[in-house]
């Protein structure tokens, strides 16, 4: 009867950390993509730029994203938050800003790439860019890097916050 008891504990626990493990898709786009390129300004200026996008799953069907993109004459585009996983994208939805809409994004997997998908009323932009940014641009798969700064992230305003909103969506 013990060995029962054992087994049944052995399995229910190996059941938790299945449940909690990401789905096999999403664990495969996790990490750090950045791309560096040359930007400007009008006035004929040069300078360096770097658009960013950090993927960190937090459940079996959830991921963390965190995006900074930059534009022409220093213009930039900000936005994290709880994605869920389904249908082979990670699908966005902020609270909406009363009578506007919410802002609605996918993250696309392509061939191993991450394309971003706005929803046509551009809530998305008008919330969270600047006046050259969007969001319709991609990652490559050959950009993407492990996080060798977790602890930090996972620390961070934005992840908490994003972490709360995510709550405050579900009702939870």
């Amino acid at each position: 009867m013990r060995f029962i008891a054992v087994l049944v504990l052995i399995m229910s626990f190996a059941f938790a950390a299945q449940a909690t493990e990401p789905d096999p898709a999403l664990a495969a786009i996790a990490g750090v993509y950045k791309h560096r390129f040359q930007n400007g300004t009008v006035q004929g200026d040069k300078y360096e730029s770097e658009n960013i996008l950090e993927i960190v799953p937090t459940g079996p069907d959830q991921a963390y994203f965190r995006t900074h993109l930059e534009y022409f004459n220093g213009h930039s585009c900000d936005l994290y938050g709880i994605a869920d996983w389904r249908e082979g994208a990670l699908h966005f939805q902020d609270k909406s800003q009363g009578e506007l809409p919410a802002c609605r994004l996918r993250l696309e997997v392509k061939d191993g790439n991450i394309v971003f998908v706005d929803d046509p009323d551009v809530p998305c932009r008008n919330d969270y860019c600047g006046a050259r940014g969007s969001f319709n641009l991609d990652f490559k798969a050959g950009e993407k890097r492990r996080i060798r700064y977790m602890d930090r992230l996972l620390a961070s305003e934005e992840y908490a916050a994003a972490k709360e909103a995510y709550a405050a969506r579900r009702g939870e």
